[in-house]
């Protein structure tokens, strides 16, 4: 499970520094893009290789950067008081971590080509009725229902599970030749998983 420590759950990148021309956002082009590809680009990477379902809670604003990694995650719950908004133009910026590819992915190319280039913020509902998020609850029941779900998760068999996960995304930019071998693979590997028959008799 993902969330924010404090009031938001990411607010994006640094202002101050951006203004500045400091940290990840002093150097000349070649500079800037080998910062990107070492250093924020890595989150992605290391997320798309975890097996286990993650859980994103939106516990208050995620902007920028921030809806990026939302976006990064597979299932997301968002506190009825989250606002959400890919606004990297507004600030003379693309998404530099990846925003691009997750956030049409998540919503569809047409819907997320909008949000982009509009920057706009938008509420929890909205978010909801996009498919932006998977639910909306009560600010305050926002802990409890994401530990819910992760708890529900966790009571389904876990190689199935992480199949399944890995499956979908394996398969959402092939061909279907492709896709139908790969679930063949791992029908085969999960139907001799002992997992599969202990649920069978529970």
């Amino acid at each position: 499970m993902l969330t924010g420590a404090g009031a938001a759950f990411h607010a994006g990148g640094d202002v101050k520094a951006m203004r500045a021309r400091s940290g990840m956002f002093a150097g000349d082009p070649a500079e800037l893009r080998r910062r990107y590809l070492d250093g924020i680009q890595a989150v992605p990477r290391r997320i798309a290789t975890f097996r286990k379902p993650l859980i994103c809670a939106i516990n208050g604003p995620a902007i920028g950067a921030g809806l990026d990694l939302a976006c990064m995650c597979d299932l997301r719950v968002a506190a009825r008081s989250a606002k959400l908004g890919s606004t990297f133009v507004r600030v003379g910026l693309v998404p530099g971590d990846g925003g691009a590819f997750f956030l049409a992915r998540t919503v569809g190319f047409p819907r997320a080509l909008e949000l982009m280039l509009r920057g706009r913020v938008l509420d929890a509902e909205e978010s909801l009725r996009i498919g932006l998020v998977h639910e909306v609850v009560e600010d305050l029941d926002l802990q409890a229902r994401a530990r819910a779900l992760a708890e529900e998760l966790s009571a389904l068999p876990s190689e199935a599970v992480q199949l399944t996960k890995r499956a979908a995304y394996e398969s959402w930019n092939s061909e279907v030749h492709r896709a139908l071998e790969l679930a063949a693979t791992y029908q085969g590997i999960a139907q001799n998983h002992p997992d599969h028959l202990d649920h069978l008799s529970s």
